[in-house]
């Protein structure tokens, strides 16, 4: 275990997966805050919950979890589906809560069917 945390690849890659998180972890909540028309009080509670709900994914697949390093936070197929959406709805006359509300509702069936 020690002659792993002496390897500089291993530092390297822990740094490129730090960062990886992190910006994706910033950036997705300001583009979906944005295309929804959210305030900014409403995009910096997105990006502390998304912090702290990462984190405790992270958390948690490192002690019972996988142990793997698999990035816990949004995603960056769903952030690319949710922004197709709202530009989508806003072509077609469709309310953004609406679509919004149609999102989560989805988002919550599909966490409760993977469950």
């Amino acid at each position: 275990m020690k002659n792993e945390l002496k390897k500089a690849d291993n530092w390297l890659g822990g740094l490129q997966w730090l960062m990886f998180i992190f910006i994706n972890t910033v950036v997705v909540p300001i583009t979906v805050g944005a295309a929804y028309n959210l305030t900014q009080e409403q995009i910096v509670s997105t990006m502390q919950f998304s912090f702290i709900i990462g984190g405790l994914g992270c958390l948690l697949q490192a002690v019972i979890g996988h142990r793997r390093p698999i990035m816990d936070g949004p995603s960056g197929l769903w952030w690319g589906v949710i922004l197709a959406l709202s530009s989508m709805s806003a072509a077609q006359g469709i309310p953004l809560a609406e679509v919004g509300g149609s999102i989560a509702v989805g988002v919550i069936i599909a966490g409760i069917l993977t469950i």
